[in-house]
């Protein structure tokens, strides 16, 4: 396990990133969470805490993954020249990708259960199906945020892409929900299968790219 952590914590900026992913961000988003109740509705704040999580990962990782399997990255070329350097760059993605997702699950527990006792345990339950569905699309569109991040070394471009999915979880909801019957059960697992697929094709990509380019030397 310290291996794993090692290999991830050398890819972060400086300790003050560790401050950041360990304290401040985990504080800031349960802080959101009760001072947003001052504004929103419970539904609405379940609702948004998903799209904000995701907009904060997307920002971390342009600092840490940013632009890592763009051609000519200096991090990529020097994990090329390592023999060390994919089993390096295996762990270090694994563990990021491990991180967050106990993120999101931890928080979707915790805005779960502080609502639960709210209401007296009297949640509706399409609200909870929609609160999951929410969740499983903000993280499989993170997903698909980071893969422009990591290979595309432009900020304007990531800075786009970020855009682009916080946005496109309300749009794609109210077209579904208008022209569809959704069934947010099943539209919630689609995301989430289609999460594993992302996450193991990105793992598998960029250590691809850091074997063959060792291969190549």
């Amino acid at each position: 396990m310290k291996k794993y952590l090692q290999s991830y914590h050398a890819f972060l900026p400086g300790t003050f990133m560790r401050w950041i992913l360990y304290l401040v961000y985990p504080v800031a988003m349960v802080a959101l969470f009760f001072v947003g109740r001052l504004w929103f509705e419970q539904m609405a704040l379940m609702m948004v805490v998903p799209i904000v999580m995701l907009g904060a990962e997307c920002m971390i990782d342009m600092f840490v993954f940013g632009g890592f399997g763009a051609k000519g990255n200096a991090r990529i070329e020097y994990m090329m020249a390592s023999v060390k350097g994919k089993g390096m760059v295996n762990r270090a993605l694994a563990v990021d990708w491990i991180r967050r997702l106990l993120y999101f699950i931890v928080m979707a527990a915790f805005v779960y259960a502080f609502s639960y006792w709210e209401q007296g345990g009297n949640l509706d339950e399409m609200m909870v199906q929609l609160f999951v569905c929410i969740l499983a699309a903000a993280t499989f569109l993170m997903s698909i945020a980071l893969w422009v991040i990591r290979l595309i070394d432009n900020r304007a471009v990531q800075f786009g892409a970020l855009y682009i999915v916080i946005n496109l979880p309300a749009w794609l909801f109210m077209i579904l929900t208008k022209k569809f019957e959704m069934n947010f059960k099943w539209l919630g697992l689609a995301c989430m299968v289609l999460l594993a697929i992302s996450v193991a094709g990105q793992i598998w990509f960029l250590t691809k790219k850091v074997r063959e380019g060792y291969y190549d030397v």
